[in-house]
């Protein structure tokens, strides 16, 4: 049986021509890449400047009329393909913390997802460890999606669950009481007992911390965190620092 049409937002799309095929060019979705071929070198390039005045004329109709409506829709378009794919990363189909299916919530400024249960304990920690959001019911900044993109449950519990299996601790499931879960969090985000330290002192830190900055490596930066840098301090640029 044929398959129904797939329909594609242009305006989160995009088109290129395969630079190993003349005659193909590929449609890149959010979630998905399309793979077309044309007969000739020159329809390819037709298909290929049709899209483009499409998705040029589809930006032009949003600004038309009501400019803040068209800047509103294109906005929430963007936001959904990206809520989309930090739920389709791999371990955020289930709670950073207790592995719960499907969860809903985004520390925001940890880029991990967390069951509603999980969330009222994350905000009881406070903003300065933990700031949550809906991903169904808050209007989400980009910034905040980008880090739950470039992070995720798997390289975050990488980090922070590091130890937890050579401590013998158990994670707490779906069913675990409040209680359960309200002393694995606290021992997990705030006092950090999980984490295999790396850097022998406070110097070590240091460096794998500006090296973290100059690579702009999210994950040494959640290391040396989680062993107890402070990220909110000015990071001094001595040469025995910065190599």
């Amino acid at each position: 049986a044929n398959r129904p049409p797939a329909k594609l937002n242009l305006l989160t799309c995009q088109v290129k021509l395969n630079p190993d095929e003349k005659k193909s060019f590929d449609l890149f979705s959010h979630d998905r890449t399309y793979h077309f071929q044309a007969e000739e070198e020159a329809e390819c390039q037709i298909w290929i400047s049709v899209l483009q005045n499409s998705k040029e004329e589809a930006l032009n109709d949003a600004f038309k009329g009501d400019q803040d409506r068209g800047e509103n829709n294109i906005v929430q378009e963007l936001t959904k393909a990206i809520v989309s794919e930090v739920k389709r990363m791999s371990g955020n189909d289930v709670c950073c913390d207790c592995e719960a299916p499907k969860p809903t919530w985004l520390s925001t400024n940890l880029g991990v997802l967390i069951c509603i249960e999980c969330s009222g304990i994350h905000r009881e920690m406070g903003v300065h460890y933990s700031r949550i959001q809906s991903l169904t019911l808050d209007v989400l900044g980009t910034a905040d999606l980008l880090l739950a993109k470039n992070v995720g449950n798997v390289g975050f519990n990488e980090i922070m669950e590091a130890d937890l299996s050579a401590q013998g601790v158990t994670k707490p499931n779906p069913s675990s009481d409040m209680q359960t879960r309200k002393d694995y969090i606290t021992a997990k985000y705030t006092e950090k007992k999980f984490v295999q330290r790396k850097c022998a002192d406070a110097e070590s830190r240091l460096h794998v911390l500006c090296e973290a900055v100059k690579t702009q490596n999210i994950l040494s930066l959640i290391q040396v965190y989680a062993e107890g840098e402070d990220l909110m301090e000015t990071i001094p640029l001595a040469n025995e620092h910065v190599r």
